[in-house]
């Protein structure tokens, strides 16, 4: 894993996840697809396909290749989708708190709350923000995160929809 690939508080948390495919039949390392999905969704893309649209794109494939070395180019769609399948949910929110409790610095009793479920709508209801021109869309994670007294609610929603 030389030349700065696979460095930083992400790997350091989510390296070494419990990989349950079946040995032999993968090309892509877990890891990388975690970076992938993680990295587009906190660049605002929230679904599956959307992701792996935004992950195919050149510039991306650039970016992402600074962190992670894909030797076998971009997971399809199906393989991100079946990655996040086999992951264990109490893994990974654990591992996710502890690389949020690792990568934020905030002063004590500061809260960060990433809550999708307020914008969680039927897929063909878009609801606009008074203020914004877009419309809100389905986010499938949730996170109330309260510094040092460690209020936690972490839900994720792992389905293929």
């Amino acid at each position: 894993m030389g030349n700065g690939l696979y460095k930083g508080d992400f790997f350091n948390h989510f390296n070494g996840l419990e990989d349950k495919r079946e040995e032999g039949k993968v090309y892509h390392r877990l890891t990388d697809i975690l970076f992938i999905v993680t990295s587009g969704i906190i660049c605002g893309h929230d679904e599956w396909d959307k992701i792996h649209t935004w992950a195919t794109a050149k510039s991306t494939q650039e970016w992402l290749k600074k962190y992670i070395s894909l030797e076998n180019g971009i997971p399809s769609l199906s393989t991100i989708k079946r990655g996040f399948a086999v992951i264990d949910p109490q893994e990974f929110s654990t591992r996710f708190i502890e690389w949020m409790q690792a990568s934020i610095n905030l002063p004590l009793k500061d809260v960060v709350a990433v809550d999708g479920k307020t914008s969680n709508t039927l897929k063909n209801e878009q609801r606009i923000h008074p203020k914004m021109s877009k419309p809100n869309k389905r986010v499938k994670a949730a996170v109330d995160f309260e510094y040092r007294d460690v209020l936690i609610d972490l839900n994720f929603n792992y389905c293929y929809g």
